[in-house]
């Protein structure tokens, strides 16, 4: 203890306050540390938990694309076999306007209204124009393909147990 009486006060007091401080730094540098270390654990573990989380969902997508895959095959033959008359009728069938269609002059009789006479053409005779006929098939085959679609999709549903 004589030897360390020889040291002035003030140096002691800065020698006890400089090894706290360097305490208090060592140790607070080790905390850090420690809690960097936790921060970094915790998001590793989360990233591996998204990963796995997203690998579950991929399966489970793929999983369900499978099936959605075999439901709408199943639905599009239903559909196309009920659709395969409609589009051999209105192919094979000429286009039938009914007069609710046709404006009234041409459902009018083919007689005319005068004494004379013409060679003409019969307008009331000649239908329709092959465009509009063309025309008027493609929404009947569109109308039929969407009832068709209709019918099949429900006939699923109700075959699976999937109405409420």
């Amino acid at each position: 203890m004589i030897g360390l009486s020889l040291i002035p006060l003030a140096y002691r007091i800065g020698l006890v306050a400089a090894l706290a401080l360097s305490m208090y730094v060592i140790g607070h540098h080790q905390g850090a540390n420690g809690v960097q270390r936790d921060w970094e654990a915790s998001k590793t573990a989360i990233v591996v938990a998204k990963a796995a989380a997203v690998d579950n969902r991929l399966a489970d997508n793929a999983k369900t694309a499978a099936e959605q895959a075999g439901f709408n095959l199943a639905i599009k033959k239903a559909k196309n076999e009920d659709l395969a008359p409609v589009v051999a009728a209105i192919a094979a069938d000429g286009l039938r306007i009914g007069k609710a269609l046709c404006p009234s002059r041409f459902t009018a009789t083919a007689q005319a209204a005068s004494a004379s006479g013409s060679d003409g053409p019969d307008h009331v005779a000649a239908g329709v124009r092959d465009a509009a006929e063309r025309d008027f098939k493609a929404l009947e085959l569109e109308v039929a393909n969407s009832l068709a679609s209709g019918r099949s999709a429900q006939k699923f549903i109700h075959d699976n147990g999937l109405a409420p």
